[in-house]
């Protein structure tokens, strides 16, 4: 739970869907109450219609006869019913009948409606209507008034009104009801909301929990959701996921180890540099070569590990792509050991890194100049004889052979300068 409320995601959700929310709920609400409104005033407009139509055909005979008692009794007896005040006019505009009072003799001060809104519209179009405060009741009214009769010999007026205070409190009861139905709502869509936030932050948690042990402790890690919905279907991949990865790295790990073990077994040298000359994997053979711990070079710069300048020359050229590939260096505090450097650039590009293998020439080095020195040594040992023999040769090609006693010489010195060089 506190990481639900911790989560910034679940405030951006709670706080969008809150905003979308109330922007609907204000939308909707504003709408029902013009409506309200509007099918309010209709019904009462109806009501009024239909009211003042019937009391126009029930008072049409009585204003035709005058009877101001019979009328006040009619409209009295009606406005109990209908809950209305119903006011009954002559064609001039004196009021002949009021439901306010309770008998003619009070309202005969009362002043003339003839220019009363709805008595012009009436008496002009047979009906008219009009909201305005009453100077009789001293409230405001909503008036529907009709013409009894044509408009050339009109009978009377018979109008009708409602306080609009009744029409208000209606209006205020039904704003009210969908202020609590949307106050109502809110809370229910709010509740939704929490409860589907909090639900997908602790999906999205067990995911993240799951995703951070594979990344620090390593696979296998489970994420356990028990929704089957595309959290849960992310869940299921996320577990395969970590199973085949964790067979990947234990094979990787295995082909690493058998690896690590054929390069300790080697007696060359090999060293892995990458591109910004750390050193990244030494065996042994070549701590033992260069004279350094390849346990404590990994992942130092080649130069302060392997403090030799030619070699480390040769590295920065080689990545660069602009060395030869292979080099010879010479290695000790007397230069008196030969190494033969090669240099392969790993596949990449740009190049990742290079890998150094180090052979030891230096007995290869050392054979090599003895076998000089013995094939010298040898070369002046047979210059001598050879000179010998060459001449006698010459002398006997110039005529001497024809000479058969210093032919007989010539002869027996040859023999004894071949067999002394034998011996």
């Amino acid at each position: 739970m506190n990481d639900m409320w911790s989560s910034h995601f679940f405030w951006k959700f709670l706080l969008a869907s809150a905003g979308i929310n109330c922007l609907v709920i204000i939308l909707f609400s504003s709408f029902l109450m013009r409506y309200s409104e509007k099918l309010l005033i209709e019904e009462s407009n109806n009501r009024l219609g239909s009211a003042i139509a019937f009391l126009g055909l029930d008072l049409n005979k009585k204003l035709e006869a005058q009877d101001k008692e019979q009328l006040q009794r009619a409209v009295r007896s009606w406005s109990d019913k209908l809950d209305l005040r119903i006011t009954v006019l002559a064609p001039n505009g004196e009021v002949i009948a009021d439901s306010f009072f309770h008998d003619p003799t009070q309202f005969r001060d009362t002043e003339n409606h003839k220019d009363r809104v709805e008595i012009t519209q009436a008496a002009a179009n047979g009906q008219g209507s009009s909201q305005r405060v009453s100077a009789t009741v001293g409230s405001s009214l909503r008036y529907l008034a009709i013409r009894v009769g044509n408009k050339t010999n009109p009978k009377g007026f018979v109008r009708v009104a409602i306080p609009t205070e009744r029409l208000n409190a209606a209006l205020s009861e039904k704003r009210k009801n969908i202020i609590w139905g949307a106050v109502a709502t809110g809370a229910i869509v709010l509740g939704v909301s929490i409860w589907f936030g909090g639900r997908t932050v602790r999906a999205v948690k067990s995911i993240d929990a799951a995703v951070q042990k594979i990344a620090f402790n390593g696979p296998p890690a489970k994420v356990y959701l028990p929704d089957r919905d595309e959290f849960g279907t992310l869940g299921d991949h996320l577990n395969r996921m970590s199973i085949e990865l964790g067979k990947q790295i234990q094979r990787l790990q295995e082909n690493q180890s058998r690896l690590a073990t054929v390069l300790e077994g080697m007696g060359e040298g090999v060293i892995t540099v990458d591109y910004t000359e750390h050193i990244l994997f030494a065996n042994s053979a070549a701590g033992m070569l260069l004279d350094f711990d390849p346990q404590e070079a990994t992942q130092k710069p080649f130069l302060e590990a392997i403090r030799n300048h030619v070699l480390h020359e040769a590295v920065v050229q080689s990545i660069g792509g602009n060395t030869p590939k292979i080099q010879e260096i010479e290695v000790g505090e007397n230069h008196d050991r030969i190494l033969r450097a090669s240099f392969t650039p790993m596949q990449g590009d740009p190049c990742p890194g290079i890998v150094i293998v180090l052979n030891d020439f230096t007995d290869l080095r050392r054979l090599e100049m003895m076998r000089q020195e013995f094939i010298a040594n040898v070369s002046h040992e047979l210059k001598t004889p050879l000179s010998a023999i060459k001449a006698y040769a010459e002398t006997l090609q110039r005529g001497a052979i024809e000479d058969e006693v210093t032919a007989s010489v010539l002869s027996n010195v040859s023999r004894s300068k071949q067999s002394g060089c034998i011996n």
